[in-house]
């Protein structure tokens, strides 16, 4: 090194991708002073892009971008709009050529997934479910609650289900199939699960309030979408079940 007075000097950079910046100052006759980057990356970024030509050369890269470049990048390149249907040659050419491709084309066979074919027999066999659902002779009740079929069950347990359809131990359910000799309860009123649930005197405990007529359907929904609805109903049927010989009248 030459004669002089070496002065190093660290100071901490505002880059977050540098520590420190040390500057080696030289102080000689000429005065001149000399500054060199120690421990720093070199990012190729830092070079700024100045124009477009050079913005497209840095950043476009690929095998057909590659040829492409010398025409992007001449001089005589430009793009600009051009009216369709006005009598540029080019244009008129290729539309020509695109209606050409639509009417006298070979056609394109692409064979469908498995997928598909799936996917249409699930369909086919939901419309089929979804008519025999719709105009089917029984089922009625169930129907009036759960109009569309699916694949996925509606999540109700054994007693809730024989409350809905009204399959059970009921004297009305019993009766319509010539079990017994009548259909009524033991407190003589018919034996119907909307009997159970809101009249008869044994299950008081148990009781919902009694709907309108016309807001019976939408008071079966409440109950089969309300959690302790739900517990209530499953108690009375366990009830309804355990101690059907008391609250059913004698056959006799």
């Amino acid at each position: 090194m030459r004669a002089g007075t070496v002065r190093i000097v660290r100071e901490l950079s505002s880059s977050p991708h540098t520590s420190g910046r040390a500057i080696l100052a030289e102080k000689s006759s000429a005065a001149s002073v000399k500054s060199i980057t120690l421990n720093e990356r070199v990012w190729k970024f830092q070079t700024v892009i100045r124009n477009f030509r050079t913005a497209i050369a840095f950043c476009l890269k690929g095998l057909w971008i590659e040829k492409f470049k010398p025409f992007l990048l001449s001089i005589n390149t430009f793009t600009r709009w051009l009216k369709a249907h006005v009598g540029y040659s080019g244009n008129e050419c290729a539309d020509q050529l695109a209606k050409e491709a639509i009417t006298k084309g070979d056609p394109f066979l692409l064979p469908k997934p498995l997928s598909y074919l799936k996917s249409e027999i699930k369909s086919a066999a939901l419309s089929i479910w979804q008519d025999n659902w719709d105009n089917g002779e029984t089922g009625s009740s169930t129907h009036d609650i759960e109009p569309r079929v699916s694949n996925k069950p509606v999540g109700w347990n054994r007693e809730e289900i024989m409350f809905v359809t009204g399959h059970g131990p009921f004297p009305s359910y019993l009766h319509r199939f010539n079990l017994r000799t009548h259909d009524s309860c033991s407190s003589g009123e018919e034996g119907d699960p909307m009997h159970y649930a809101t009249k008869c005197r044994f299950t008081l405990s148990w009781h919902f309030q009694t709907p309108t007529v016309s807001l019976k359907l939408q008071w079966l929904k409440n109950i089969l979408t309300n959690n302790l609805s739900r517990t209530r109903l499953r108690l009375l049927m366990f009830f309804i079940c355990d101690e059907k010989n008391l609250i059913v009248e004698d056959n006799n």
